[in-house]
């Protein structure tokens, strides 16, 4: 007990220390030394509080040599997983980057600038989610402030419940045989470990928490039972819904340790302390949001979602008096008075997108456990789930192996071990062995862990004797190499996850991950996302090396780097009538050779093209989304656009792309073919996809191509390409073209005919009836903010066979920067889509 109550004085003394350095009433205290220090301190108190398990599970290792092999097989897994997560982020997946960046921006602002969790995306990270337990993580992340400790800590406790039900297993089997594969059937569960490399995510650590809230449930352990199901409530607002549906499966069943009047008081404890928790998460997300954010738009579908908005708007706005929220429009009231068959319209359309996807992943997830988890009345846990999987258009919601699964998987395995004790020995016996052969398979194919799973999602096998690169990690590899390893850097977010694995700490020692400070020497900024604090360089302190992928050097204004080798490819698809000009880079003054070779590759297609498509793709000279009157169909989320395509010959197609852009990057657009112009009547669709929706609109383009294999053949007649994007507004390419079909508009009760065509490209592989025309193609080095001379390079493209051509020149170059530019000009009347990749050294 003393040694207890020591620890949790350490523990606790952290917050004493940053809370009075955060607040400045004893600014020495807000240092990251003393910081890292006082964290330290907190993770010994932490393991002294936890002393009691540790010398438990010490023991039962010592003694049992089958516990003993579980604790070796949990330790090599959670290595395994954290060196396949750190794969995926040396390899800088954008959104593994960025969802993790966002983390570590946000304990960087707690620590260096007196800000509340801060990140890139938000004001505070407390304006999306509550998630209390950041102030759990923050202090444990602190100790070594690294993106490998993120990592560590969620899939060490997201692979956690193995251990303890170890000792689940000894209550259902005599045998420790069948006691260690109960604790591996959780272990290997594929969609307890699959989201561990997509990204460092709070929602992640909310199963471990969950699934150990059953199993403390199951043992009868009261307080652990407590402490694990609060634990759980700080992770996300959608918590508290399912210790909710935990309540009520308590309600509907009987426990060997617990009386009638005691379940039915502890299940109506659990509901009210869910409901409070809830009603809670509501107030933290309204009052840093300043009520732009409610948390019932996320959690139900939209059908419901604006009559709890409204209603519940008018209770945040009492509360903090937050008169100039949008709930006081008009629309508000409006909204709480759907009708019913408005809103039973609204739940079936919801149902429908996606459909396939949903039933796909509904299925998956409960199959490798053989759909045992059903014959326990815990099947009420599945129900949170399944009713926003199913009435969410956010694709990401509902497909299995994105970390969301984290919320329901507990739900699946714990479950299906607790209802073998319903079974005879025998039969239980038999059954955990099945189910243990089917988790094995399931995980071997479907787990993006395992090398295995690339036979599913039909990629080759990964060879990890050649890692994938890219050209922006070649880039990023050559900017850490160019700054010293003692100076200070600030990076932007994508080029967190590199630094963060080559460097360590911030301010003079390493990588302030927010922003510059006074201790800043170096500053690296993307055109991607925002970097923080301050978000415009200074150009006139700083002179740029910019990369067209995505980093920017900034280094100070006596330093300029040279030598840096660079390979890019450009893919030109597709080539329009008129002149384009593609940017490959931009190049730092001095002697350099330029090496450039195009090859191409003649393909017939299907085009509907406005001749100003090259004007509507460039960049908008503001940050808001640029909508321009006849050249865009401005639709809603339920709305389809809809443009017949005639087909004169069996055809396969190999590539079709669209020109569109919403107003968020939450949310997945579905296009298809059919032959139905009613994308309602699902038999008549012969291919769909969904599509990630462009990362916003602005500031990058007013439209964006989106480019999408089919690989579909189709016999001669007319078919129609669909399209739609769950978000308001949207928009898509449509322009007035004399003698094309014009494009329909379906808005779920009928089709209406727009006096536009809509923008696509069909790339077939018949032979090009417009194989004899020309297209050249010149090269050249355009001069920015200077006088020097540009050269030229030309060449003639003969569509009638593929070709490489090496073209290389070799230049003298003065000034401040230089971008080499592919200037294509195609002439004819079709479009001619031309693959061309270029190199420069």
């Amino acid at each position: 007990m003393h040694l207890r109550l020591i620890g949790a004085a350490l523990f606790l003394q952290f917050y004493v220390v940053w809370a009075l350095g955060f607040a400045n009433y004893v600014p020495q205290l807000y240092s990251l030394d003393v910081l890292r220090a006082s964290a330290i301190l907190l993770v010994i108190g932490l393991l002294m509080m936890l002393s009691g398990y540790i010398k438990d599970v010490a023991k039962r290792a010592a003694a049992d040599k089958y516990f003993r092999a579980l604790m070796i097989i949990y330790f090599a897994a959670v290595y395994y997983i954290v060196y396949s997560a750190m794969t995926e982020y040396y390899q800088l997946n954008l959104g593994v980057g960025l969802d993790t960046a966002t983390y570590m921006q946000s304990f960087a602002s707690a620590a260096l600038y007196h800000r509340l969790f801060d990140n890139l995306a938000v004001p505070t990270f407390f304006f999306n989610h509550a998630s209390p337990i950041l102030f759990l993580l923050y202090p444990l992340y602190l100790t070594y402030p690294s993106i490998v400790t993120l990592v560590t800590i969620e899939v060490a406790l997201a692979t956690l419940p193995a251990i303890p039900l170890y000792k689940l297993g000894l209550r259902l089997f005599g045998d420790r045989r069948y006691v260690l594969l109960t604790a591996l059937a959780y272990l290997l569960f594929p969609w307890v470990t699959t989201y561990l490399t997509e990204a460092v995510e709070v929602v992640v650590f909310t199963a471990p928490f969950f699934a150990l809230a059953l199993y403390n449930l199951y043992t009868g352990n009261r307080l652990s039972y407590w402490l694990s199901l609060t634990l759980m409530m700080t992770t996300i607002e959608f918590s508290p819904i399912l210790g909710f549906f935990i309540g009520l499966y308590i309600l509907a069943t009987k426990f060997d340790w617990l009386k009638a009047k005691g379940r039915v008081a502890l299940g109506l404890e659990t509901i009210a302390f869910s409901l409070a928790w809830f009603f809670g998460d509501f107030l933290m997300v309204y009052y840093f949001s300043h009520g732009a954010i409610n948390i019932f738009g996320n959690v139900w579908g939209s059908a419901l979602s604006g009559p709890l908005i409204s209603i519940t708007d008018s209770i945040g706005n009492a509360i903090f008096h937050f008169t100039t929220h949008a709930s006081s429009s008009p629309s508000s009231s409006h909204q709480a008075a759907l009708s019913l068959s408005n809103v039973l319209e609204s739940l079936m359309n919801n149902v429908r997108a996606g459909l396939h996807t949903k039933i796909q992943s509904t299925v998956f997830l409960l199959m490798p456990t053989l759909f045992l988890n059903l014959v326990e009345p815990q099947s009420l846990l599945l129900l949170p789930w399944l009713y926003v999987m199913w009435q969410t258009p956010w694709g990401f919601y509902y497909v299995i192996w994105v970390y969301y699964t984290a919320l329901v998987a507990p739900a699946v395995i714990v479950p299906a071990i607790w209802a073998l004790r319903k079974f005879r020995p025998r039969i239980r016996r038999a059954l955990l062995v099945t189910v243990f052969i089917a988790v094995t398979i399931s995980t071997l194919l479907l787990n993006g862990l395992s090398p295995l799973s690339a036979l599913y999602f039909h990629e080759p096998l990964p060879n990890p004797l050649q890692p994938t690169t890219t050209p922006y990690d070649l880039a990023l590899i050559q900017l850490n190499y160019y700054v010293p390893p003692n100076a200070s850097i600030s990076v932007p977010a994508t080029a967190v996850p590199w630094f963060s694995l080559t460097r360590y700490g911030w301010n003079e020692r390493g990588v302030p991950f927010f922003g510059p400070n006074n201790y800043t020497k170096y500053e690296v900024y993307s055109p991607f996302v925002p970097t923080g604090y301050p978000y415009y360089p200074n150009f006139n302190n700083y002179l740029p090396y910019v990369f067209n992928d995505g980093a920017w050097l900034l280094v100070g204004p006596f330093q300029r780097p040279y030598g840096f080798n660079y390979t890019t490819t450009v893919t030109l698809l597709p080539l329009t009538p008129g002149q384009h000009q593609y940017s490959i880079t931009t190049l730092p003054g001095g002697p350099l050779t330029v090496n450039l070779s195009i090859s191409y590759t003649p393909l017939q297609d299907i085009g509907y093209l406005t001749s100003n498509l090259s004007w509507l793709l460039q960049q908008p000279q503001s940050g808001i989304c640029g909508t321009l009157p006849g050249y865009f169909a401005v639709l809603n989320s339920s709305d389809y656009i809809v443009q017949p395509i005639t087909i004169n010959e069996t055809t396969t197609v190999e590539a079709l792309t669209i020109f569109g852009s919403g107003s968020s990057n939450l949310a997945s657009g579905e296009v298809m073919i059919s032959s139905s112009e009613v994308p309602a009547l699902k038999p008549k669709v012969l291919w769909s996809t969904s599509f990630g929706e462009p990362w916003w609109c602005g500031p990058r383009t007013w439209a964006t191509p989106i480019s999408l294999e089919p690989n579909l053949t189709l016999k001669p007649g007319t078919y129609y390409v669909i399209v739609n994007m769950p978000t308001n507004p949207w928009q898509v390419a449509c322009t007035y073209i004399p003698g094309a079909p014009k494009a329909l508009l379906y808005n779920g009760t009928g089709l209406k005919q727009l006096n536009c065509t809509m923008n696509l490209i069909m790339v077939t592989n018949r032979p090009a009836e417009a194989a004899k025309a020309n297209a050249s193609v010149s090269t050249s080095l355009i001069v920015q903010n200077s006088t020097a001379v540009v050269l030229n390079k030309t060449v003639t493209l003969f569509a009638q066979r593929p070709f490489e051509l090496p073209l290389t020149y070799w230049a003298n170059l003065t000034g401040s920067s230089y971008q080499e530019a592919l200037v294509v000009s195609v002439n004819g009347a079709r479009a001619c889509p031309c693959p061309a990749s270029s190199r420069l050294r």
